[in-house]
């Protein structure tokens, strides 16, 4: 039997419980979901050694990276802070919904490949010299080129506050 290349090798079991979400037409998609008893986890972003410590706003211009499960590592620039972007839903048994967002482009310090790929939803754009987060992906360009790069991400501090989560320090 051949997996899905996210569900790895072992039979498939419950990692996590969906605990809030917030409905898409207030312009947010973002759930979040607690991590069942016996899993294993790990606080850091995933290959890498960087502990996110608070949220922070997003500032044009501010470099960010992302660990999506489908684009790896990627290394972006945000180039548009405040925006509604039309995202069709009806695959998903929805309809076309208007989502607030910002926009990333590829850093060209860093054009390393794809910057969002089907698959990357729900990466954390960080801020790697801050340690802070400061956006949640949600979707990306649609075309292939250069000159289509580019990412979607909600502002993480009104996700928070949507689905009810508080940093905490230790």
């Amino acid at each position: 039997m051949q997996q899905g290349t996210d569900a790895g090798l072992l039979p498939a079991r419950a990692i996590a419980l969906l605990k809030r979400w917030v409905d898409p037409g207030h312009g947010l998609d973002a759930a979040i979901a607690g991590i069942e008893a016996g899993v294993a986890c790990v606080e850091s972003i995933f290959g890498t050694n960087i502990m996110l410590q608070a949220t922070a706003d997003n500032i044009l211009g501010q470099r960010v990276m992302k660990q999506g499960m489908a684009s790896g590592l990627t290394h972006g620039m945000i180039d548009g802070i405040e925006g509604s972007h039309q995202l069709d839903y009806s695959n998903f048994g929805d309809v076309t919904r208007w989502m607030d967002g910002v926009r990333i482009i590829a850093d060209p310090e860093h054009p390393e490949g794809e910057i969002s790929l089907s698959g990357d939803s729900g990466a954390i754009w960080y801020d790697p010299d801050k340690k802070t987060g400061v956006g949640l992906h949600f979707a990306g360009e649609d075309a292939t080129g250069p000159l289509a790069q580019y990412a979607l991400a909600h502002p993480l501090i009104p996700v928070f506050d949507a689905i009810q989560i508080r940093v905490v320090k230790i």
